[in-house]
């Protein structure tokens, strides 16, 4: 399942539930833990279309949790903004990247947290749809807001999230107020990738092999 708004997340998550289905969420599959690859009787939920986003106040930007933070912080950059936090060793030619609702499942610590603090202290909310398919909005304010970093989905599916941004020229002060759209995957060209990783699912005893004809290919 892709969904791409809310109301799709929330009748998927509601089936499922209905339908006694586990759910496994996939974001940028940046994790090498395989923790993102189903398991039988599990609903695998992809959320790359959940790819929005709105200029709705001063200093910030709604986003969709399926928007791989490669393409945010190029899409910031056109618009002459900057993320105060972003993943240390992500490289804007990475062919992976976390989503943000994966940085958020992740805890989101980075260099910069020296200086802005974790992810936590530049989220200003989160819309998570949880279990049942109930959609929740909670912001700094909530006793629940600082648990929602970490915890890889047990409190719910990241939805929505309101993040802080900078301008990265200090002098200037414009803001987009009420521009919206969708943020884009980057697309590759042959020569951009600069580097990338891979999963080997097979047996041990054919993990030397399998990882000799992929290195052949490369």
């Amino acid at each position: 399942a892709r969904p791409d708004t809310v109301n799709e997340l929330q009748n998927i998550i509601e089936k499922s539930y209905k339908g006694n289905k586990r759910i496994r969420i996939r974001g940028g599959g940046h994790s090498c833990s395989g923790i993102s690859i189903p398991k039988k009787n599990e609903v695998l939920m992809e959320m790359v279309k959940m790819n929005s986003y709105i200029f709705d106040q001063v200093g910030s930007i709604v986003v969709g949790s399926g928007v791989y933070l490669t393409d945010l912080k190029r899409f910031l950059d056109d618009q002459g903004f900057e993320l105060p936090i972003y993943p240390y060793g992500v490289d804007i030619l990475d062919k992976t990247s976390p989503t943000v609702g994966g940085f958020v499942n992740a805890g989101g610590i980075s260099p910069n947290s020296k200086i802005y603090g974790g992810f936590w202290n530049n989220v200003l909310e989160i819309t998570i749809v949880d279990g049942y398919g109930n959609k929740h909005v909670y912001n700094p304010n909530n006793e629940i807001f600082p648990w929602l970093f970490g915890s890889y989905g047990q409190l719910g599916v990241v939805a929505l999230v309101k993040l802080k941004i900078i301008h990265k020229d200090k002098s200037k002060d414009f803001y987009p107020l009420g521009k919206k759209g969708i943020i884009e995957q980057f697309k590759f060209k042959l020569g951009d990738r600069k580097c990338f990783f891979y999963h080997i699912l097979c047996s041990k005893d054919n993990v030397e092999t399998s990882q000799q004809k992929l290195e052949n290919i490369i």
